[in-house]
C-alpha cells in the first residue's frame, strides 16, 4: 500500500495518531501516515478478536468489523440526489426475472467462492464431492445424513398397509401378505431415495455462533446439512 500526501497541512490536522509535522518530508509524512493507519486497523482487529488476536485470522477479523461499518455508511449516507437517481429504475410495469436470472442473482448476492482451504466460519458453505471420503471422516453416510431431508413420495397404499398391519386383526396368512407388500413398497422407496440422492448436490453450512469464532472457542464446527 503506497499513500501519497496531497494537502499535508490538512492531513496533519486530521491524523493525530500519525504525528505528522509540517517540517516532515513527503517520504517521512507518508511513512507516518501508513503507520498511523496500520495502528487504526490493529485497533479494529483487536476489537473483534479481543484477547484472541492471531495473524492467521486477522484479515477475517478486520472484515467482520469493516463490513457492517461500510453497510451502515451506505444506508445512512444517502443524499436526496442519490435517492432521485434510482427513480428511473422503477418502471411502470414490474419486471419479471427468469428462473435462470434468479439463480444467478442469488448466487452473486449470497455466495462467494472460497479458496482451496476455506476457513470454518459462520455462513461458509461446503459442497460434498467425495461421499466415500466424507463418510470415512465424519462417520455418517450420505444416505443417513441427507436421506431424511428428502420427502420422497410414498406409494398411495403404503399408509393403508401400515394401518392394517398395526391394527392386529389379520390372520397369519394375511399378515404375511401385508408384510411382503410393505417390504416391496419399502424397496421402491429406497430405490427412489437413492435416485434422488444421486441428483442432489449435498452441502454443509457452518452455523457456529459468531461469538465463538471471535473468542476462538469452538473446537468443532457446527454444521447444518442441506
Amino acid at each position: 500500500m503506497m499513500l501519497r500526501l496531497r494537502n499535508r497541512r490538512d492531513l496533519s490536522a486530521r491524523t493525530k495518531r500519525a504525528h505528522i509535522e509540517l517540517a516532515d518530508s513527503e517520504e517521512a509524512g507518508t511513512a507516518k501516515l501508513q503507520k498511523g493507519l496500520s495502528e487504526i486497523l490493529q485497533i479494529l482487529i483487536i476489537a473483534e478478536a479481543e484477547q484472541n488476536i492471531a495473524p492467521e485470522t486477522a484479515f477475517a477479523d478486520l472484515l467482520s468489523v469493516l463490513n457492517p461499518l461500510h453497510n451502515d455508511r451506505l444506508e445512512h449516507g444517502v443524499e436526496p440526489a442519490d435517492a432521485k437517481a434510482a427513480e428511473p429504475l422503477i418502471p411502470a410495469q414490474p419486471v419479471d426475472a427468469t428462473a435462470e436470472e434468479k439463480l444467478e442473482l442469488n448466487k452473486h448476492a449470497l455466495i462467494a467462492r472460497q479458496g482451496s482451504d476455506p476457513p470454518f466460519r459462520p455462513g461458509v458453505v461446503f459442497r460434498v464431492t467425495d461421499s466415500a471420503n466424507f463418510e470415512a471422516r465424519i462417520g455418517v453416510s450420505m444416505h443417513e445424513l441427507f436421506g431424511e431431508l428428502l420427502c420422497v413420495p410414498k406409494p398411495k397404499d403404503y399408509k393403508n398397509l401400515k394401518a392394517r398391519l398395526k391394527g392386529g386383526r389379520l390372520d397369519i396368512a394375511q399378515r404375511e401378505e401385508v408384510e411382503a407388500q410393505i417390504r416391496e413398497r419399502d424397496s421402491q422407496i429406497e430405490t427412489a431415495t437413492k435416485g434422488w440422492l444421486e441428483k442432489c448436490i449435498p452441502i454443509l453450512i457452518d452455523v457456529s455462533p459468531a461469538c465463538d469464532f471471535s473468542q476462538r472457542k469452538p473446537r468443532l464446527a457446527k454444521l447444518l446439512s442441506a
